[in-house]
């Protein structure tokens, strides 16, 4: 029944934010020289006073960018610090810019880019890291990220201020990883699913909300879908006067050209529904309304993003990954899955709305099944709408949510994007330069001045993306360069440990008895 849709798209997620509560409860009792806290002690990579990568083919993916600039055959890369010096022509001499400041070049650290190509490093631009409560995640999840070639990302919503911490490690140098984007607490209205919102109370409250994200570091305003006109307006007029973008859901109360949100993630109601009062109405709606999509509707959406300017993140694996919670045999496992402690996929992102019985078991998946390709269908043909239209497409990922995996799951959103009708250059575009250029001005492809952020590859991932997944020769994180072979020698480690004792044991037990609460 409808009510089982609602369950099932709810029930992991109120069963995974109770774990995570009481996880912090349990973590300050355990203290931090627990056994299962100590993880593998990690080498931050210093950045290079020079390092230069010699003779490779810059790659810079978009049509949106100068045929120049989208492809340098046989450069050497000269990076200094965490920026992009010059890009010159092989076998020249050293930047100008280093013979007026008179640098030494005895530091002078060299990358054979021979054969190879170098494109922007990813940008993931929809992530939810882990809280500070799930022991030891943060630095599994960043070491995914970078060995897959994510070397940005947008977090959408924090359970706490760790991601806040993890930013400044990262920068500091003292934990591997990504470049982060983050947007704090979600803003939200009464009646929010999510315990850790910052609900408002009224429109006069939207400026103190705004400015307590901004206090904790926000870098843009997320908000979601209980919100109503006045709330989601006072928002994004705090937001606006604080120099800030406002990203996430249409509220399901405000119609969609209403509702100016500068990045729609998921393409969250962007179909108006009608007579909804209720979050359960909604939910109730929901399933039924992507079924009936007319030709309308979409002509509705592509024209509203168009007049406004609007990007949009659709997290099409998201809707894929989904279907391994109903055992999709068609999906093949993914292969990052084996270091992950084994709690996310025994028990967090367990489908509680199963039936026990096998015979209705069987039948509840497979019209969940029916449901998710279907939405999957419909959310691709506006997708590729939507490209024609020349909207802009990010690739995002929505990490967190069942089988939605750091860095794997980023390729295979590029690979989504290129299956819903997007040349391959097009599909690497939405993972770096065109994120690139919504978040920071200095981001997202390799030029000078911009940040030393890229991917070193064996094949051309324009001609065939298998090479994201199987050429993969190191990445440039914020200046720091992490080989191939280093981030896949720590994350074997890592997978030791969490899938080793006593951790493993400790925790799936934690773990189980707070699920088996929420349950009863």
């Amino acid at each position: 029944m409808n009510f089982q849709s609602l369950v099932s798209f709810r029930g992991w997620r109120r069963f995974a934010l109770g774990f995570l509560f009481a996880l912090a409860v349990i973590a300050a009792l355990l203290g931090g020289r627990s056994l299962i806290m100590q993880q593998p002690a990690l080498p931050v990579p210093e950045r290079a006073a020079l390092l230069v990568i010699r003779g490779v083919t810059v790659l810079n993916p978009g049509a949106h960018l100068p045929a120049s600039q989208r492809r340098m055959p046989d450069r050497d890369v000269w990076l200094q610090g965490n920026r992009i010096l010059a890009i010159q022509r092989a076998g020249t001499a050293a930047p100008l810019q280093l013979t007026v400041s008179h640098l030494d070049l005895s530091d002078l650290r060299e990358l054979d880019g021979r054969g190879r190509y170098a494109i922007p490093g990813l940008i993931d631009m929809h992530v939810h890291l882990p809280p500070r409560t799930a022991i030891g995640n943060d630095r599994l999840f960043q070491l995914l990220f970078l060995a897959h070639g994510v070397t940005g990302m947008r977090e959408m919503g924090a359970t706490d201020d760790h991601v806040f911490r993890v930013r400044r490690r990262v920068r500091a140098g003292d934990l591997p990883g990504t470049r982060i984007f983050a947007a704090g607490r979600r803003l939200d209205g009464p009646g929010s699913v999510w315990p850790i919102a910052r609900v408002l109370s009224g429109p006069a409250d939207a400026a103190t909300a705004v400015n307590q994200q901004i206090a904790a570091g926000a870098d843009f305003i997320k908000v979601y879908s209980m919100l109503d006109a006045d709330r989601l307006r006072a928002i994004r007029s705090a937001a606006r006067d604080a120099g800030l973008r406002v990203v996430g859901h249409v509220p399901y109360r405000v119609p969609f050209h209403e509702a100016h949100i500068a990045d729609v993630q998921h393409f969250e109601d962007v179909f108006q529904l009608q007579h909804i009062r209720s979050r359960a109405d909604w939910m109730h709606a929901s399933d039924a309304r992507w079924r009936n999509v007319s030709q309308a509707d979409a002509d509705y959406v592509v024209r509203v993003s168009v007049e406004q300017g609007l990007a949009h993140t659709p997290t099409l694996l998201n809707s894929h990954a989904r279907r391994s919670m109903q055992v999709d045999s068609s999906l093949p496992r993914p292969a990052a899955l084996r270091y992950l402690p084994a709690y996310y996929e025994e028990i967090v992102w367990r489908d509680t709305a199963r039936p026990a019985d096998a015979a209705s078991a069987a039948k509840y998946a497979r019209r969940r099944l029916q449901l998710l390709r279907e939405r999957a269908a419909t959310k691709c043909g506006l997708v590729r709408r939507l490209h024609a239209a020349g909207v802009r497409i990010h690739a995002g990922t929505d990490i967190l949510m069942p089988y939605v995996l750091p860095g794997e799951s980023m390729i295979g959103e590029i690979e989504a994007l290129r299956d819903c009708g997007l040349d391959n250059e097009a599909a690497l575009a939405a993972a770096t330069t065109l994120p690139g250029v919504f978040l920071n001005d200095r981001l997202g492809q390799i030029a000078p001045g911009f940040f030393a952020d890229l991917l070193l590859l064996d094949a051309d991932p324009t001609q065939d993306l298998a090479a994201l997944r199987n050429a993969r020769v190191a990445a440039v994180a914020d200046g720091r360069l992490y080989r191939q072979n280093d981030l896949n020698s720590w994350l074997e480690r890592y997978s030791a440990h969490f899938r080793g004792e006593p951790y493993h044991s400790v925790m799936t037990w934690i773990v189980r008895q707070i699920v088996g609460k929420y349950q009863s």
